[in-house]
């Protein structure tokens, strides 16, 4: 979130909200990251069986947003930011 802050303070632009999100992540993903030092960013479209796992994941996600509050760590940060002109 700091670095939010300050980008947004170069950038002169105001933050309107910002929250993190994929509560329910943190911390497999943190934990796989210090077992395997680095995490793959190859991603292949879910096929088969898979997609229904993939769907009830992205339930899950979405309820994790809606459920979690926004100062609780996640892998990702969303923020509105606006212009100042």
């Amino acid at each position: 979130m700091k670095m939010i802050n300050e980008l947004s303070n170069k950038l002169e632009i105001s933050i309107i909200d910002k929250k993190y999100i994929f509560h329910s992540l943190y911390f497999p993903l943190l934990f796989l990251t210090n077992i395997f030092k680095r995490r793959s960013t190859k991603i292949k479209a879910p096929k088969g069986f898979m997609r229904n796992i993939h769907r009830l994941l992205s339930y899950i996600q979405l309820m994790d947003y809606y459920i979690f509050p926004k100062y609780i760590f996640g892998t990702s940060i969303i923020t509105i930011m606006k212009i100042n002109r």
